[in-house]
């Protein structure tokens, strides 16, 4: 999933923030040595650093997950060419990382090179070296990853039929639970309901279970744990 990077957004990406992710956190290499070399911008017009942009998204990060890796990502690297600038702005980001999220460093996938990054030139795009590490590593990092290996139950299709048509006006095809958590949470004629709790989705796949539905009892809780 490919999230817009305006900080202004992150209350609502967040929600789909999990443990069994891996996340990747890209940012600009010209504007981090602009900010750390020389304390200004490649955006003249812009009102905050990419730098602390950066640690801004790092500490969503921090806050919405506890497990899983973490991959840096600098863009424009034929921009950042010295080995020694470099080395300033990873020595820099370690340093944050470890006053201030010193758990996340230890969840940080580094390059064979030294640096807390990849550098990537995506001027190049696939025929860049930095973008064939970095790919080579996020396709090692996904097929570890459990969640990839888990079977998804598609029968829960049906519930997500349920869901779904609670988005929308009542119809005549709607269950005795959909009336039942219309009528609880007032839905107007002609509208649909903007939000349940879990136990509404927990009521809703008992109804399935009660009326034979072809999905058993372990695959809530299936969907669940991958959510968390």
């Amino acid at each position: 999933t490919d999230s817009g990077g305006q900080v202004q957004f992150a209350p609502i990406i967040t929600l789909g923030l999990r443990n069994n992710m891996v996340l990747s956190v890209t940012a600009r290499l010209d504007e981090l040595k602009a900010n750390i070399l020389n304390n200004t911008s490649v955006f003249s017009d812009s009102h905050s650093r990419g730098i602390d942009e950066l640690f801004e998204w790092l500490h969503v990060v921090a806050s919405a997950t506890t497990q899983g890796p973490v991959v840096l990502v600098m863009t424009y690297a034929d921009k950042v060419s010295s080995k020694k600038e470099l080395k300033i702005i990873s020595d820099y980001i370690e340093q944050e990382l470890d006053r201030c999220h010193h758990a996340l460093a230890d969840r940080l996938v580094k390059p064979d090179n030294g640096l807390m990054f990849y550098a990537v030139n995506n001027t190049k795009s696939h025929r860049d070296a930095g973008v064939k590490s970095y790919k080579a590593k996020l396709k090692e990092l996904c097929e570890a990853n459990a969640s990839v290996h888990m079977p998804v139950p598609l029968s829960l299709i049906k519930l997500h039929d349920k869901l779904t048509s609670l988005t929308r006006s009542g119809s005549s095809t709607d269950t005795p639970v959909c009336q039942q958590l219309r009528a609880k949470y007032r839905c107007a004629p002609g509208e649909g309901l903007s939000y349940l709790y879990w136990t509404d989705v927990q009521a809703l796949y008992r109804e399935g279970l009660e009326t034979d539905e072809e999905y058993d009892e372990h695959d809530l809780a299936v969907l669940v744990d991958f959510m968390h």
